[in-house]
């Protein structure tokens, strides 16, 4: 069993009424292997009572230093309340986007030699009519005639631009007189102009 030797190092007090605010010690100890010593402070409260310095001794003091670590140590043992569960996980519920797929409905093409079930005619396909033609004897060319509708947009062409011509030629006729007519003046003063001009400078 160990052993323990309590003593006062130091003691600091207040020089006005002697009243010792810090004691330092030290404990020396030993179990009969091994010897250890130890140093600290203690902070005195301030009593209510001070006993005078003078009448202090080294068990008084170390009665307050026991009594400071007995309550340092009962206050070391307070029990800490335990430390609250984690709370529960919060469970979130994912539910993915939804969404209508785009979709077309496809197009059947039958195959090129489909034949209709038996019990079922086939409906009569109209033939385009044949373009009249006439054969060339010499060459040995068979060159195909115009339909009526080429024949009458040509013809109705032709009968237009006739007409225009027609209208038209007698009213530029008349333009290309005036106009000549007008330039011939032209002319004609200005040749009068110069030989005026002419014969004054020869005098």
């Amino acid at each position: 069993m160990a052993t323990k030797t309590w003593q006062v190092n130091t003691m600091q007090r207040e020089l006005a009424d002697g009243y010792v605010n810090k004691v330092i010690y030290r404990v020396n100890g030993e179990d009969g292997t091994y010897k250890f010593r130890a140093t600290g402070e203690v902070d005195l409260p301030k009593p209510d009572t001070l006993v005078p310095y003078a009448d202090l001794t080294e068990e008084v003091v170390l009665g307050w230093v026991k009594a400071k670590q007995q309550v340092s140590a009962n206050l070391g043992r307070i029990r800490v309340p335990a430390v609250p569960e984690s709370l529960p996980t919060m469970r979130i519920e994912f539910k993915p986007p939804e969404a209508r797929i785009p979709g077309y409905t496809p197009m059947v093409i039958p195959p090129s030699d489909l034949e209709a079930p038996e019990g079922v005619e086939a409906e009569a396909k109209e033939e385009a009519p044949t373009a009249p033609s006439v054969q060339l004897p010499v060459l040995d060319i068979q060159m195909p005639l115009p339909t009526a509708e080429v024949v009458a947009t040509a013809t109705y062409a032709a009968v237009a631009a006739v007409a225009t011509t027609t209208l038209a030629t007698p009213l530029f006729d008349q333009i290309k007189k005036k106009l000549q007519k007008f330039l011939q003046g032209k002319i004609d003063k200005w040749k009068q102009k110069r030989k005026k001009k002419k014969d004054s400078s020869e005098n």
